[in-house]
C-alpha cells in the first residue's frame, strides 16, 4: 500500500498540481485525516482535503453500517461550506434513496466536544428539501423540516421519457398512439397528464389500445410525479444551491420504470444539455473578456444507492444518462458521487471511470470481485484487498485519488449536522 511519510503539509486529492500551484487550497473541502497506525483508535496525521472546484467522478464504497452516507453527509457540507467566490459558481442535486439527507438542517450537538477536537462546531446547513407530492401532507403533520414537494414539469418529458416510463417501443400500436398524443399536447404550450389522456380517448386508435394507453395515464396520474406548474428542471440548478430530492417514498410501478430512475434520468439529462449550452457561453466569455462566467453554474449530482440507477446487468433510463456524465461530464462541468453497499451490481463504467474512489470496509466476495480490475500501476495492490484488510472501525476508508496517483488510508471526520443514517432501534432511553 502506498502512503507518502508525515509531514505538516495537507493532503489534497482530485487537484492538479498545476491548479494547487496557482491557486492553493482554495475550493477545497475537509474531508478526513490520514491514518498513521493501525488499531481501533490510530494516529491520525494530516488533514485530507479534496478537490471541489473541478469536475470528478467519484464513488462511494463498502458494507452496510460502515459509514458511505455519512461521508456523503461529509462532503455535502464542505460543498455547502464553499467561499462565495466557488460556492456561486457551484449547484448541487442529491438523490436522497433513505430520506436521510434532510437532518443537515440540524446541528451535531450532541458531538460538540468530538468536533471541537478536529477543530470543527457543531453547524446546520441551509439545503433545500423536496419531498413526493405524496408524502408532504405526512411530513407536514409531523413538523418534519422540508421546504416543498418535488415534481417533474411536464415540459421537460418529451415523447422519448414518456415511452421509456412505460417500457413502450415507438413501432408499437400502444407507443405510437402515446408519441402521437405527446407531440399534439406540446404544440398547445403547457400540459397536464389529463390533456395526455384527453387526446387518447379522442384519438382513432383501436380500443383496446386506446385503453392500454389510457390506463398507463391514469396510474402516472396517480404518482403525482408530473406536474406543468412545476419548476424546470433549471431553474432547479441555482448558484450556490443544495437540493435534496427525497426519492424514499416514490414507489416503482408494475410494468413501468421505476419513479426514481425517472426523476434521475430527467435531471439527468436536461442538467447535462444545458451545462453543454453554457459551457460554450463560459468558452466565448474566456475569450472575449478573460472570464470563464456564465449563469449556469456547475454541478454536482450525489446519488446514494447507484446500483438502482446504474446496475450492472440490465438497460435503464438513467444508466444512459448518466454514463453520459461519466464519459464527457468533465468538459462541460459535471460532476458524479455515486455511493452503494451493492458494488457487484454497479455498472463497470461507474467503476473503472471512477477519478477518486473512497472505499469503506468489503467482505462479500462478489463485491472484492467487482473491484478487482481497480488496480492502478501505482498502487502496489489491487483496491479490492486494500478494502477487504481495513480493520472494523467505522469510519476508516482507503482513498484512492487518481490525479495524485495515490492510495491513502484516511479517517473521514466527523459530522458537524445531524447524521440521519443510523440504524432504527427498538430500544429508547427511560
Amino acid at each position: 500500500m502506498v502512503v507518502d511519510v508525515l509531514s505538516g503539509e495537507d493532503v489534497v486529492v482530485g487537484r492538479k498540481e498545476s491548479t494547487l500551484r496557482e491557486f492553493g487550497k482554495r475550493g477545497t473541502g475537509f474531508i478526513g485525516r490520514v491514518v498513521m497506525s493501525k488499531g481501533a483508535n490510530p494516529v491520525l496525521g494530516r488533514r485530507v482535503l479534496m478537490d471541489m472546484s473541478t469536475s470528478h467522478v467519484m464513488l462511494v464504497l463498502g458494507k452496510r453500517g460502515y459509514g458511505k452516507s455519512y461521508t456523503l453527509g461529509v462532503i455535502l457540507e464542505e460543498l455547502a461550506s464553499l467561499p462565495f467566490s466557488v460556492k456561486s459558481r457551484t449547484s448541487v442535486i442529491v438523490i436522497d434513496t433513505v430520506g436521510i439527507f434532510w437532518t443537515m438542517k440540524v446541528p451535531n450537538t450532541p458531538q460538540k466536544d468530538l468536533l471541537e477536537k478536529w477543530g470543527l462546531q457543531p453547524k446546520a446547513f441551509d439545503v433545500n428539501v423536496l419531498v413526493p407530492k405524496s408524502a408532504l401532507p405526512f411530513y407536514l403533520e409531523h413538523e418534519m423540516p422540508v421546504d416543498g414537494y418535488f415534481a417533474i414539469n411536464t415540459g421537460d418529458m418529451g415523447i422519448e421519457e414518456w415511452l421509456g416510463l412505460f417500457n413502450l417501443d415507438l413501432d408499437s400500436e400502444a407507443g405510437a398512439l402515446l408519441a402521437g398524443a405527446v407531440a399534439e399536447a406540446e404544440e398547445k404550450g403547457s400540459y397536464s397528464v389529463d390533456d395526455l389522456i384527453q387526446i387518447v380517448r379522442n384519438s382513432d386508435a383501436k380500443p383496446h389500445i386506446k385503453k392500454s394507453v389510457e390506463m398507463r395515464l391514469v396510474a402516472a396520474k396517480s404518482w403525482q410525479l408530473f406536474d406543468p406548474n412545476a419548476p424546470r428542471v433549471i431553474d432547479l440548478v441555482k448558484p450556490g444551491a443544495i437540493n435534496i430530492i427525497d426519492v424514499s417514498t416514490f414507489k416503482t410501478a408494475l410494468g413501468s420504470a421505476s419513479l426514481r430512475e425517472v426523476v434521475v434520468a430527467i435531471l439527468g439529462k436536461r442538467i447535462f444539455e444545458e451545462r453543454m449550452k453554457y459551457r460554450k457561453v463560459e468558452e466565448i466569455s474566456e475569450i472575449r473578456e478573460g472570464k470563464n462566467i456564465s449563469r449556469m453554474p456547475l454541478v454536482w449530482m450525489i446519488i446514494d444507492e447507484a446500483h438502482l440507477f446504474m446496475p450492472r446487468d440490465r438497460k435503464s433510463l438513467s444508466k444512459e444518462v448518466l454514463s453520459d456524465w461519466i464519459r464527457v461530464g468533465r468538459q462541460p462541468g459535471l460532476s458524479l458521487i455515486l455511493a452503494t453497499q451493492r458494488i457487484d451490481r454497479l455498472s463497470d463504467d461507474a467503476i473503472t471511470q471512477a477519478d477518486i474512489i473512497l472505499g469503506h470496509r468489503i467482505t462479500s466476495y462478489l463485491d472484492i470481485k467487482a473491484l478487482s480490475a481497480v488496480r492502478p500501476t501505482y498502487v502496489g495492490e489491487s483496491l479490492d484487498k486494500s478494502l477487504a484488510s481495513l480493520p472494523h472501525t467505522r469510519g476508516l476508508a482507503v482513498l484512492l485519488d487518481d490525479v495524485t496517483e495515490k492510495l491513502w488510508v484516511i479517517r473521514v471526520r466527523p459530522r458537524m449536522s445531524w447524521h440521519g443514517g443510523g440504524s432504527a432501534s427498538a430500544l429508547v432511553k427511560l
